[in-house]
């Protein structure tokens, strides 16, 4: 229920279901999974440090893969590619078969310039064929970079077809503006 009113914009309510759950006793698992939610809630909220302690709590006492994928988005969007690296390589060496651990590391490479790795990992990533649209965003992305313009506008107008995430930081406005761009370079 709580995921659902996330998704519907209403963290408030989201983080006020999860606080009320978090005060009955729960199974230790169930525990962990309400406090993952809840930091996705405060992240919406704008309390992104709250947000960021909570989940390397939870990732103290409960490290799963989705876990250590969310902790290493938030850490990238929070601290920044530099300081988020060496904690999505190191989800890498976890599981460097999880979906969210490769498309973190990707953006990660990407945003540090690391664009031949980046590429290398958002191959991986792709042939998976996520939901949301940031991975295909930032391959087109990588791929421009690159000078593979047509291969950029494949992934650009993936991503057009995907539903954003729910942490994200892309809007639908820059992936047609990326759209439109390597529309008119091709077009040229």
């Amino acid at each position: 229920y709580a995921f659902m009113l996330m998704k519907a914009g209403k963290p408030e309510q989201a983080e006020r279901v999860l606080q009320e759950l978090l005060r009955t006793r729960l199974p230790h698992d169930m525990e962990m999974q309400a406090k993952s939610n809840l930091a996705t809630a405060l992240w919406l909220m704008g309390r992104r440090e709250e947000a960021v302690r909570l989940l390397e709590d939870v990732h103290r006492a409960y490290k799963t893969v989705m876990v250590v994928g969310n902790l290493g988005y938030l850490k990238l969007l929070k601290e920044g590619p530099e300081k988020a690296l060496a904690f999505n390589e190191e989800a890498y060496a976890y599981d460097d078969n999880d979906l969210t651990i490769l498309d973190n590391l990707a953006q990660n490479y990407y945003l540090l310039g690391r664009l031949e790795e980046a590429a290398a990992m958002y191959a991986k990533v792709v042939e998976r064929a996520p939901k949301h649209a940031e991975p295909y965003y930032y391959y087109a992305l990588t791929l421009e970079a690159l000078g593979r313009a047509e291969e950029a506008e494949a992934q650009a107008l993936l991503a057009l077809a995907k539903p954003l995430a729910l942490v994200t930081t892309v809007a639908r406005e820059e992936i047609e503006a990326l759209v439109s761009r390597l529309s008119a370079r091709e077009a040229a």
